[in-house]
């Protein structure tokens, strides 16, 4: 009933530590649980929860790994960081490449909301080369360009040219290219 309110402090403090109802599967409980403590402002309580679910896990279905990362984003919405941040790390090592890819992206965009240049360009530039494709995809530009911004921030100068230079040599995308050379032109 208080999550049919809109009550989800309630509906958290009910349903906290209660096994999964008989009509409801264990992985949907979960993260029902979760979605229900981030809603409430408990993010550390939510992360703890998909830390819970996931611990033990060799992999996860493209699935579950897509419903997690959805929630670290709405985590990344809310402005709680080190929430997300716990939630898309646990999800690189348990999932495939394209979703490792969205979760380490993901982990690039929580440094950089959180002030840290270095780590932030260092995820993004993982994200864009996890797979290396005969022609890299829009993920990868656009880590690549953020990677370069980030380096940017922290005074690493050479880095950041190197990346705004392979943008401009390999990349079509008009946006994208005028954006390398505004990059460079900052230098």
């Amino acid at each position: 009933i208080a999550a049919k309110h809109n009550d989800p402090r309630l509906a958290l403090k009910l349903w906290n530590g209660l096994d999964a109802p008989a009509n409801v599967n264990a992985i949907e409980w979960h993260l029902t649980i979760a979605r229900t403590a981030l809603q409430a402002g408990e993010a550390a309580a939510s992360a703890d929860i998909i830390r819970r679910l996931l611990a033990g896990r060799t992999s996860i279905s493209p699935q579950l790994a897509q419903r997690v990362l959805d929630l670290g984003q709405e985590m990344l919405d809310m402005r709680t960081i080190d929430a997300a941040q716990a939630v898309y790390a646990l999800v690189v090592p348990l999932t495939n490449d394209a979703h490792a890819r969205e979760a380490l992206f993901g982990l690039g965009r929580a440094y950089e909301l959180g002030g840290e240049p270095v780590p932030a360009a260092s995820y993004y530039l993982r994200s864009a080369l996890l797979v290396q494709a005969a022609a890299p995809d829009q993920l990868a530009f656009q880590a690549r360009l953020l990677a370069a911004l980030n380096l940017m921030r922290a005074g690493l100068r050479s880095d950041a040219r190197a990346q705004f230079e392979w943008l401009l040599k390999n990349s079509k995308d008009p946006a994208l290219t005028e954006a390398a050379k505004r990059g460079l032109a900052r230098l």
